[in-house]
């Protein structure tokens, strides 16, 4: 395949579209970025996260809790605002185990336009299959090429 070295997009996932979010805003050689399975307000993404309800005993708790506390700096939501006006596709899971639906729309509706946002009938570790990763890499190549010509 063909290598366009005149544009360059991040692509993270899972932590990687969290932390993504500081690459863009710092780094302008980016033209934009695909971020998948993420989200932002880490606190809350610790405490909603329904494997940690289910699984966690109190002191991974207290840990994740402390985790999240150390990550503020570079919280999503800090910077996702200002990547604008440079493109983001946010590709994501219907049914995350570990990014809640409102972490992940909080993450998007703070991203500045443009913008676009793709949901998925999967987990964030299930229900991925061959088909599934397909149309997934589709529409990352489709959003790509919308914007490349």
């Amino acid at each position: 395949p063909e290598v366009d070295m005149g544009h360059l997009y991040l692509f993270g996932v899972s932590m990687g579209a969290m932390m993504g979010a500081s690459a863009l805003a710092m780094e302008p050689r980016f033209d934009g970025g695909i971020l998948m399975w993420g989200g932002g307000d880490l606190p809350k993404m610790v405490s909603e996260n329904r494997n940690a309800k289910i699984e966690m005993k109190p002191y991974q708790r207290w840990l994740a809790a402390a985790a999240a506390t150390l990550f503020k700096p570079v919280e999503p939501l800090k910077r996702i605002a200002q990547i604008s006006p440079r493109p983001l596709l946010f590709q994501n899971a219907l049914h995350d185990e570990i990014v809640p639906k409102v972490c992940t729309e909080a993450y998007y509706e703070r991203a500045g336009e443009p913008k676009e946002i793709l949901w998925y009938d999967c987990g964030h570790e299930n229900g991925l299959n061959e088909q599934l990763i397909r149309q997934i890499i589709g529409d990352q190549i489709d959003w790509l090429k919308t914007l490349t010509g």
